[in-house]
């Protein structure tokens, strides 16, 4: 009996002793993009009296308000890095493409430094996440747009050929794509635990509205294809937004307005898909059933075995 209790009052002392943080660690939900990751439209986004925030709010705030009911009734904690008007090479580099200057980081908070980058601030969060004992349990990351944006304006676009034209979309596809790798290869790496999401743009145009439906959903086709690439590759899951989107342009989307950036009803369609795509049961790789099927029975048959 006196080992019990001084088995008892040990344990005890080595709860009290234990860090605190240890008791009340954080999932921590990580938002990587540009301005719909941000939630805000272009009128708040290029406005200079606009102050800067934290951006918890459009899908970013509707998807973690969902995950509360799967986490114990405990929100995940915001940690959205997403830039207005970010491209892929300046997520990665801080430096926009010449000429594009209405991308603006100091909108939002975390960014205290004109050298901050996304790609930067990404690496020392998620160490500041571990250092804390907490863990990144959610990372959306959805960027490019803004670099087709950049591209098909530009003079080399405006007056160059149809073939010509297709080579300037078909490379900055392939510029982002290599952005992407570089972002999910560190990403993987300094945060394995996390759960990657990876949205696809949806086309704003509704149909008939030409040519910028047609040009619009041709574009997003290549973009969809890497996407789904680095997803499988990544171990990450691709949401499509675009059937989403569909047909539902004028209500999701303010683009009756001029406007690309979704409405509330828009963010919480987005944000409703990204909680689905971590709920969705995974899908069973035929090879490894047969060895779980082997295993559950040579333990069935051990537990049978221990009965006798």
């Amino acid at each position: 009996m006196r080992c019990f209790i001084r088995g008892v009052i040990a344990l005890l002392t080595l709860s009290v002793a234990l860090p605190a943080h240890h008791c009340s660690a954080e999932v921590v939900y990580l938002a990587l993009g540009d301005s719909l990751t941000f939630g805000i439209n272009a009128a708040v986004g290029q406005d200079p009296s606009t102050p800067p925030s934290a951006g918890d709010r459009g899908f970013v705030a509707d998807f973690a308000d969902r995950l509360i009911a799967s986490h114990g009734g405990v929100r995940p904690r915001v940690d959205n890095l997403a830039v207005y008007a970010e491209t892929a090479g300046s997520l990665v580099t801080g430096t926009p493409p010449v000429g594009w200057t209405i991308r603006n980081a100091a909108i939002n908070s975390a960014y205290t430094s004109p050298s901050d980058t996304q790609f930067g601030l990404m690496q020392a969060h998620i160490a500041a996440i571990h250092t804390a004992g907490d863990t990144v349990g959610y990372v959306s990351f959805m960027v490019g747009v803004n670099d087709i944006f950049y591209v098909t304006a530009t003079p080399a676009f405006l007056n160059g050929t149809p073939t010509e034209q297709q080579q300037l979309i078909a490379d900055t596809i392939a510029s982002v794509q290599n952005n992407y790798l570089t972002v999910l290869a560190t990403l993987t790496s300094l945060a394995p635990e996390a759960q990657i999401i990876l949205p696809t743009y949806y086309n704003p145009y509704p149909a008939g509205f030409e040519p910028e439906h047609t040009f619009y959903t041709s574009i997003l086709a290549g973009y969809r294809a890497y996407v789904q690439g680095d997803a499988r590759y990544f171990g990450a899951t691709m949401v499509d937004l675009s059937p989403l989107f569909a047909g539902g342009e004028l209500t999701l989307t303010n683009i009756g307005s001029g406007d690309i950036h979704p409405t509330a009803a828009g963010n919480a369609v987005i944000g409703e898909a990204l909680f689905l795509s971590t709920v969705a049961v995974p899908e069973i790789d035929p090879a490894s059933f047969g060895s779980a099927l082997a295993l559950l029975l040579g333990s069935l048959g051990l537990v049978e075995r221990r009965r006798r």
